[in-house]
């Protein structure tokens, strides 16, 4: 595996299109089920590669929820702003660039 392919269990960042065939053909060649493969498998998940557009839409519903205790997943939101923005890099992102929520 490539360091550039490394990279990416290490962060949320998403892969481009060279990074998910190449994860994909990994995945295929190596059926074992240990951590790494879990990994590997994170990476390509939907939510990872969510546009910053409908994360900013999901967050103005959430959001307009203020003063409502609001549950995300097993989560507590209580500010929904801040508490979004601690999820992930991206998440950040998507909450500060997206004035509606705020």
């Amino acid at each position: 595996m490539s360091s550039e392919l490394l990279h990416l269990l290490a962060s949320n960042d998403v892969p481009n299109d060279q990074q998910v065939v190449a994860i994909r053909q990994f995945l295929a060649e190596n059926h074992e089920e240990g951590d790494s493969m879990l990994a590997y498998k994170a990476v390509l998940s939907p939510v990872r590669r969510t546009p910053a557009e409908l994360l900013a839409e999901i967050f103005s519903h959430v959001s307009a929820q203020r003063g409502v205790r609001t549950h995300v997943g097993t989560y507590m939101i209580d500010a929904p702003p801040w508490r979004l923005g601690h999820i992930c890099r991206t998440w950040r992102n998507a909450a500060l660039s997206s004035p509606r929520i705020w």
